[in-house]
């Protein structure tokens, strides 16, 4: 296997920065039935510094094997509350599944995306992020977060105006709208140009 990300049905990769709506999208886009993959983590219970939504527990030794086999799309390794821990998408969460949600330093560890995939950007300001951040009371540090992830935008930004997928661009856009646009774009691929043209 490789970590190159390929499959046969159409993708959409939803990137945000921390507290940008991604994972309200996605618990909407699972309510409606949309197949959704779940990141990986290496910790059976997270800390109050670490914020994870859709994940899924893997043991030290199936990381391992993942590893060694390079069945995942991604793979990175964190601290938060003085733990280390392991995150990242396997293959076979992204072969069966429509739908995946990361950051955009996770992103740029993808070495090569297929044609078969479309980026979803949500491009949200620091006011409306820290809003959201607030009022789900969220208690890591949001600005050590907000640091961390912003360090390596410059490269991210790059990724995507030199990439030739599809690139969705949503600015402080409700995650409720973003959703329904992708849950209508999932349902039916061939308005995939049509929203382009149109919204794009």
């Amino acid at each position: 296997m490789s970590n190159k990300a390929s499959s046969t049905n159409h993708k959409y990769l939803i990137i945000g920065l921390h507290a940008s709506g991604k994972h309200e999208i996605a618990e909407d886009l699972i309510k409606n039935g949309i197949k959704v993959g779940k990141n990986f983590v290496s910790l059976p219970n997270f800390s109050s510094d670490i914020y994870l939504l859709n994940t899924v527990y893997y043991q030290s030794q199936d990381i391992d094997t993942m590893f060694e086999s390079q069945a995942y799309i991604f793979m990175q390794k964190k601290l938060a509350g003085g733990e280390s821990y392991y995150e990242g998408l396997s293959l076979y969460e992204y072969d069966n599944n429509s739908v995946f949600v990361m950051s955009p330093d996770q992103f740029d560890l993808i070495p090569s995306i297929s044609s078969d995939v479309t980026i979803v950007w949500l491009d949200n300001n620091v006011s409306d992020r820290r809003l959201r951040y607030l009022s789900e009371r969220r208690k890591y540090d949001f600005t050590k977060e907000e640091n961390y992830e912003r360090q390596d935008m410059a490269e991210f930004i790059d990724k995507i105006n030199s990439s030739p997928n599809k690139v969705l661009y949503f600015n402080n856009e409700d995650p409720l709208r973003v959703s329904a646009i992708i849950y209508a774009l999932v349902k039916n691929p061939e308005l995939l140009k049509v929203f382009e043209e149109r919204f794009n």
